[in-house]
């Protein structure tokens, strides 16, 4: 489609409702503006064609802190804060896509072999993401997209994964008729992740982005997962899902994500299986003695205790949700939150112990809060982003809390997407 034909769908108002799905809310004109610069950058930029938009949600971590790579239970939701991108197809095998506030560089699908200088890059992502559609028989050629962001950089909602499902979603519908299903747009996702940008993340990121909604996953399988869709949302019992940006940037922490995953594996080596998912806690405990005595690393036994109780304290939460017992649901989460902070010990760097702008968080939040909400580490860790779900009567005094500490727009107000990854038109 032409961007003047677009434009007057803007105009006409046509796209008012499938905007409004996405962004979960009522501002429609600003998103439409969002929308026509991104549209406005593509003309200026890499000129008019058949071009499509496309966007894919942030995600939350409702459950499973640190469990999906170890083959565990997640709950996962979409959020309203998303990527959009216009995109066209081109002639050539380059992919070329100017980001508002980035620079990427053009990378050419000719050679997709793994770049040394690429790793823990965006170019790395885009070449893995075009290797992985490649190695399954899918069919890639070259693009060239705008893209804009709402999700920051570093701040948990993982706007790696948002781009790598957008990414994939544009080889999708550009040269596959958008034949690919979510879940495998996920794994494509992770492959170029692990691989690739050579961070060893689990799926929870991009199974929760590419399906959208409110999602139990267990990844036993990882090949074929279990994924169960669950009809819940916090507004319909008053409350708000808070993210607080503490500012504390944990993008550059790959070796500090990685430590939990090696220390995890270690101790399912000393089980005599690859991860701890295969294992139980029951064989865990029988062995902890001389588990304990080889290793020489206590943490890694208490990671791997809170990846035992976390892993079953997602089927309480599910439980929980299906029986619309949101009373439980908070009390687990707070379970969750100070499982993290005891056992999994991923709040802040060891090495900057004067850094604990997420443990003051949620020393806050805790204090403020008390029994009428729950509060805890929102995804990786090590700095970054707090969840707090917050009764609707306490909202505005907990933000003003928060923002006298991490600064004003450091809390974000956030709703349930329905949506993932799509193609919007």
């Amino acid at each position: 489609m032409k961007i003047k034909d677009i434009q007057e769908l803007f105009d006409s108002h046509k796209l008012d409702q499938v905007l409004k799905e996405l962004i979960c809310n009522n501002e429609i004109e600003t998103e439409k503006k969002r929308y026509q610069n991104v549209l406005k950058i593509m003309l200026e930029e890499f000129k008019d064609g058949d071009v499509h938009l496309f966007s894919a949600p942030g995600r939350s971590e409702i459950g499973g802190n640190h469990t999906d790579h170890q083959h565990g239970r997640v709950i996962a939701a979409a959020l309203n804060a998303d990527m959009i991108a216009a995109a066209k197809k081109t002639d050539e095998s380059i992919i070329r896509i100017h980001s508002i506030g980035f620079d990427i560089q053009p990378v050419d699908l000719q050679d997709c072999s793994i770049q040394p200088h690429e790793i823990h890059t965006t170019e790395a992502l885009i070449r893995g993401i075009g290797a992985r559609f490649q190695q399954l028989g899918y069919q890639v050629g070259g693009f060239e997209a705008v893209i804009d962001s709402k999700i920051p950089i570093g701040s948990g909602i993982s706007s790696s994964a948002s781009f790598e499902v957008l990414c994939a979603e544009i080889f999708n519908h550009l040269y596959n008729d958008g034949k690919i299903d979510p879940v495998n747009i996920a794994k494509i996702a992770q492959y170029a992740e692990n691989i690739y940008f050579m961070k060893p993340c689990g799926l929870l990121d991009q199974m929760a982005i590419s399906l959208g909604g409110f999602t139990f996953m267990d990844f036993y399988d990882k090949e074929k997962p279990v994924v169960e869709k669950l009809d819940f949302n916090f507004k319909d019992y008053g409350y708000t899902l808070l993210l607080t940006n503490t500012h504390e940037d944990h993008s550059d922490l790959s070796n500090e994500y990685a430590s939990i995953t090696e220390e995890m594996k270690v101790v399912a080596n000393e089980m005599n299986q690859e991860v701890l998912g295969f294992t139980s806690k029951e064989e865990f405990i029988n062995h902890i003695g001389q588990i304990k005595d080889h290793l020489k690393n206590d943490r890694s036994l208490i990671r791997a205790l809170h990846f035992y109780q976390e892993n079953e304290r997602v089927l309480q939460q599910k439980n929980a949700i299906q029986r619309k017992d949101l009373l439980k649901l908070l009390v687990l989460m707070n379970q969750s939150g100070a499982s993290s902070i005891q056992q999994l010990q991923n709040i802040y760097c060891t090495n900057q112990p004067d850094k604990q702008a997420l443990s003051l968080g949620l020393a806050i939040s805790a204090d403020y809060l008390k029994e009428d909400g729950a509060c805890r580490v929102h995804g990786g860790g090590f700095g970054g982003t707090l969840q707090a779900i917050v009764p609707e009567k306490l909202q505005k005094g907990y933000i003003e809390r928060m923002q006298t500490v991490f600064g004003k727009g450091s809390v974000m107000v956030m709703h349930i997407r329905q949506k993932g990854g799509c193609k919007i038109i």
